[in-house]
């Protein structure tokens, strides 16, 4: 219970982040209000790198008034509006010997959440490997099911290889593999905040910006890396459930998708998935912010315009698993998910 308490609290607060960036996302929800209809979450997607680091710093489970934040520099450096530790010993951080900041660093995060997983997914061209998961209580309290792919460093060219592990060196991260104990010995309102308030941490960029050479580097052969280098753990996209929209005005993804674009928002241009099928989706054009890079020349901190995050239309429909048998399909088409990860192309 208290696992599941964390979890709706921790995604609402990554919406609150993400719909602060990403004003698409604030447009459709005035839109469905509007209409007098609700909203609901399908699922949140994540992005990172499959790599294990050596020597890499960790943090562990403290109180967080006791931990020390980043100065106004390193807190101006995240693209997101919550601070992130900065990279100097505290009491909390702890060495670790291999890191691995792909799909396992999150896993451990939504596994101690109750999360499960239900999929995976293989994207050969753009080098990246998907799971999904969702929780076995997901009705009961609504929970959206968490997409998280990485990105698999090692088949990229060696230089870019190379460029890409020594951009997050210098990264500090938290240390997840004790959150199912911190969970569990948190007994008042107050503690579970805490824990929601330092998971909350973990969706930033736990990096010092990148080069804007290396950036531009890793783009020419992965944009996916680039925008990883660039945003991080921050959530990359969530996702409208078209199913609970429970309005007559918008009663199918072709009505919200058109509803929307009547409201001057750039839509993807085609609707993945055919009718009948059991994942159809659509979605916005991605937003650019300005975004922080390392100057080359004078080594300063500059910003440059890149994309950041789009707003994802979803609508599920029954399938056929046996002769006269039907559910509701949960899981993910990879070809449609191949399309979905060029809308953050720069």
């Amino acid at each position: 219970m208290k696992s599941t308490q964390i979890a709706s609290q921790l995604w609402a607060r990554l919406w609150q982040d993400y719909s602060h960036r990403v004003q698409y996302a604030r447009i459709y929800q005035q839109m469905l209000q509007q209409a007098g209809g609700a909203i609901a979450n399908d699922h949140i997607a994540f992005r990172s790198l499959r790599l294990s680091v050596s020597g890499m710093e960790t943090r562990g489970w403290g109180d967080a008034e006791t931990r020390r934040w980043g100065d106004k520099e390193t807190r101006e450096t995240t693209n997101s509006q919550f601070p992130i530790p900065d990279s100097q010993t505290t009491n909390n951080q702890q060495p670790t010997t291999n890191n691995k900041l792909g799909i396992p660093y999150i896993a451990n995060l939504a596994e101690a959440l109750g999360y499960e997983v239900a999929g995976e997914y293989n994207f050969a061209e753009q080098h990246v490997y998907a799971r999904h998961y969702r929780h076995p209580e997901q009705d009961r309290f609504d929970l959206p099911k968490l997409f998280i792919s990485e990105l698999l460093v090692d088949s990229l060219p060696a230089a870019i290889t190379q460029l890409i592990k020594q951009t997050v060196s210098d990264g500090s991260f938290y240390e997840l593999d004790n959150l199912n104990q911190a969970i569990a010995a948190a007994s008042t309102t107050k503690e579970l905040e805490t824990i929601v308030t330092q998971l909350q941490g973990v969706f930033t960029r736990p990096w010092q910006p990148p080069r804007r050479s290396v950036v531009e580097a890793v783009n020419a052969v992965s944009q996916y890396g680039a925008w990883v280098l660039l945003h991080g753990y921050a959530v990359n996209h969530f996702t409208a459930y078209v199913n609970r929209q429970n309005t007559p005005l918008y009663p199918d993804i072709e009505s919200t998708a058109r509803g929307l674009a009547e409201l001057g928002i750039p839509m993807k241009t085609r609707i993945e998935g055919n009718r009948g099928s059991g994942l159809r989706q659509t979605a916005t054009h991605a937003v650019t912010e300005m975004v922080l890079v390392q100057d080359d020349t004078s080594g300063k901190l500059v910003r440059i315009p890149w994309t950041y995050a789009y707003y994802e239309i979803a609508e599920r429909n029954l399938v056929e698993i046996a002769p006269g048998q039907q559910e509701l399909f949960e899981g993910f088409l990879r070809p449609q998910a191949q399309n979905l990860f060029e809308l953050t192309r720069n």
